[in-house]
């Protein structure tokens, strides 16, 4: 009872804050196999996708994450993305928080489900002139739930909100991803996925389409 009302109080603070434009550049599924108090490290390079509706995506990025097993069904991971766009000399940095539920114990899936907020930030190094926003999202997920090393995974997210730049362009934005964990010992994994994202804007009326690339190790304690 006490792990079924903290999971729906992490969700309900997630999916009530103000929202923004979402994107991810690894939507992170817990580690294979992991259980209450496990606490892991992640480290890797990857491409991060469109961040506002002027902003082409793609450029190389530094990422780390941090994830905690509240218990063997709610997982907690904070996240960054850190790169430098030489073509137009802007950093980026996006750090996002997100939870995720468990929903089954058993069975050929896991499935989970739960919500992510983000804060992304955009500076041009040349002008000293930086753009912020904030995003909020739901995510669901599911993994492969067999005894392999290795475990494949699909998921689904959405996120709605206000253009960073201009605090007047509404934006729906979505996430699909697919993506491989491979586990081969108790301490190591290893993370590898792919993402499209598509950015539509009820102002303008114009689509977006973009996608990201990742490559982690994970270390568990």
């Amino acid at each position: 009872m006490k792990n079924q009302i903290l999971s729906l109080s992490i969700l309900t603070i997630l999916t009530s804050s103000c929202s923004s434009i979402l994107v991810d550049t690894t939507m992170a599924p817990p580690p294979i196999a992991a259980q209450k108090g496990d606490f892991h490290i992640d480290g890797g390079v990857g491409l991060i996708p469109q961040v506002s509706s002027s902003d082409p995506g793609g450029e190389a990025v530094a990422l780390l994450g941090f994830g905690y097993m509240l218990s063997d069904f709610d997982h907690l991971y904070l996240s960054g993305a850190y790169g430098l766009d030489a073509a137009d000399s802007s950093f980026r940095v996006t750090t996002s928080v997100r939870y995720l539920r468990k929903l089954n114990r058993s069975g050929s899936f896991e499935h989970f489900v739960g919500g992510q907020l983000q804060y992304g930030n955009t500076t041009d190094l040349v002008n000293k002139v930086g753009y912020n926003g904030t995003g909020l999202g739901l995510t669901y997920i599911i993994r492969t739930n067999t005894s392999s090393l290795i475990q494949p995974y699909g998921g689904l997210q959405a996120g709605y909100g206000l253009d960073p730049e201009t605090l007047g362009d509404h934006n729906m934005v979505g996430t699909v991803t697919l993506g491989l964990q491979y586990r081969p010992w108790r301490n190591f994994e290893f993370k590898f996925e792919m993402n499209q994202n598509a950015l539509y804007s009820f102002d303008t009326e114009l689509a977006y389409n973009t996608g990201g690339l990742s490559l982690q190790a994970r270390y568990i304690f």
